[in-house]
């Protein structure tokens, strides 16, 4: 869910990214980035578990990466949980391994192109199909 464009009072704010920071401003408390990507998918369940489980502890600054990626297309913070959770299941259905950061960046890729088309078609389902197409070069055995 990119911010773009938004005004609060009479800042003009660019993204995410740039709204937790005006908010940690304004009331003095730094906002984690985690803890805006939980509530962007509080109602499930599955992407809950998933997001405390990758990107709580060492993996904490990729919350920041993802944030900051999600706002520069159009799909929403919750579409790019949904298209990480399934890329870890597709990872681990053949027994292969990709750092995180590495699979924000093939979701960029495919949020790319797959803007081209539509964004009618949700991002996971892109993703989907990028992986059944293409795979994953990179991706290495476990």
């Amino acid at each position: 869910m990119a911010i773009c464009g938004c005004v609060i009072g009479e800042t003009k704010i660019k993204n995410s990214l740039e709204l937790v920071n005006i908010c940690d401003i304004q009331t003095g408390m730094k906002t984690d980035a985690l803890d805006r990507l939980l509530k962007e998918v509080a109602e499930s369940q599955k992407l809950v578990a998933y997001l405390k489980a990758d990107f709580s502890g060492a993996n904490s600054p990729l919350a920041d990466q993802l944030l900051a990626e999600a706002d520069e297309g159009p799909f929403s913070l919750h579409q790019w949980v949904e298209a990480l959770c399934l890329f870890k299941e597709w990872l681990e259905a053949r027994e292969l391994a990709l750092p995180i950061e590495n699979q924000i960046g093939y979701i960029g890729c495919a949020a790319e192109a797959g803007s081209a088309y539509s964004t009618l078609t949700p991002l996971a389902l892109q993703v989907e199909e990028m992986l059944e197409a293409y795979g994953c070069d990179h991706a290495v055995k476990r």
